[in-house]
């Protein structure tokens, strides 16, 4: 071990260096609202519109999410955080979207009118990792919902803001 010790503190180690980017560990979408919001109508159109952001990118990273969360600010600046951990990873916007406004529905109470939002997944592993099979999940159905999802993303990528949550149920 001295001899180890003794080369690094020298300078002389010759492993080669790891280049590339450290994997993301969460991926988010925020944005303040320039008015006050106080309808679920339109909270919820603004949770599957971060839905869908988050997950084109976590699509565009071969990656899915295992837990989901939101942040709430209201005009006060006081703020509701909370998240979720699912039972199946998933980068669709649908599943995503279902997630956050669950949380919303059962976190927040509506004391002050919504000024941010927030769609937060993290807990991320490869989009192709191996996962366990569940009796409640049809993996056809899983990977024809997957692929329409990127054949979103292809149309979106060619002519920007065209498609807009095309993906409601498979």
């Amino acid at each position: 071990v001295g001899n180890y010790l003794w080369i690094y503190a020298n300078g002389l180690e010759d492993s080669p260096v790891h280049q590339g980017d450290p994997p993301d560990k969460s991926i988010s979408r925020s944005a303040v609202i320039d008015h006050d919001v106080s309808n679920m109508h339109e909270v919820k159109q603004r949770l599957h519109e971060h839905a869908d952001t988050v997950a084109q990118e976590l699509r565009a990273k071969n990656s899915s999410a295992r837990t989901i969360g939101i942040w709430v600010c209201d005009n006060n600046m006081g703020y509701v955080q909370r998240q979720r951990t699912i039972p199946i990873p998933t980068n669709l916007g649908t599943d995503i979207g279902e997630v956050v406004v669950s949380l919303f529905e059962d976190t927040y109470k509506w004391h002050s009118p919504v000024r941010k939002l927030a769609v937060v997944c993290n807990n991320l592993i490869l989009a192709d990792t191996p996962m366990q099979c569940s009796f409640w999940v049809d993996p056809k159905r899983m990977q024809k919902r997957e692929a329409l999802a990127s054949a979103v993303d292809g149309v979106n990528q060619r002519y920007p803001h065209c498609v807009s949550r095309a993906i409601t149920q498979y």
